[in-house]
């Protein structure tokens, strides 16, 4: 089975670690299938996270819009996924 996808990266170094929980909670109740945050050292040795947002493709727009409101996130990047799943079946012993 083949399901379409996109992860949204958006860089974030303007939030603190209270923000960061609060924004995670937010994305998850809005109805990312997932988040991750990846910490990193930015330009200039500053701290800063990565965070990655599968969502469906077909939201987008709505997701733009919500980091940009709710979160100051004003750009981000974008990459189309496939994901695969392979079939199971459950067989008693």
């Amino acid at each position: 089975m083949k399901k379409n996808g996109m992860l949204i990266l958006a860089q974030v170094d303007h939030l603190t670690g209270e923000e960061l929980g609060y924004a995670i909670d937010q994305i998850i109740a809005r109805g990312a299938e997932n988040v991750y945050v990846l910490p990193g050292i930015t330009k200039k040795s500053r701290s800063g996270c990565l965070l990655l947002l599968d969502i469906d493709p077909a939201k987008e727009a709505d997701w733009a819009s919500f980091l940009a409101e709710e979160f100051s996130i004003f750009g981000y990047h974008q990459i189309q996924t496939c994901h695969y799943c392979t079939p199971q079946t459950l067989k008693c012993v």
